[in-house]
């Protein structure tokens, strides 16, 4: 049986209590530039392409950290503490900020704000 590990934005109903939609992404980094418009979690799937999904275990970022397990008792891998960690310290470009392509013009013609 496989593992795999993917990063899944749930984007919520108007009242916060049904998910209305999922979004998919390979890295933490991919879904933090969609702009985090729900809850963030980690799926850790497991099984096979002759059996199917055989277990399914989530972690949810709560506060900017990841638990140390998933739901289901399986232990979070360090690597995803570590892009967690990694995105608090360098956070992408969020919706409505500067790219930085206008964030070098304005350096360079002496805009400080």
């Amino acid at each position: 049986m496989e593992t795999a590990y993917e990063w899944v934005l749930e984007e919520m109903d108007e009242n916060g209590e049904d998910i209305k939609e999922l979004w998919f992404y390979d890295t933490l980094a991919e879904l933090r530039e969609d702009g985090e418009i729900g809850e963030t979690v980690l799926y850790r799937n497991r099984g096979s392409e002759a059996e199917g999904l055989q277990d399914r275990q989530l972690a949810y970022v709560i506060d900017d950290r990841l638990p140390e397990e998933f739901d289901g008792g399986a232990k979070v891998p360090k690597r995803f503490h570590k892009e967690v960690n990694d995105g608090i310290k360098y956070p992408p470009f969020a919706a409505g900020m500067l790219d930085c392509n206008e964030l070098t013009e304005r350096f360079q013609e002496g805009e400080t704000n």
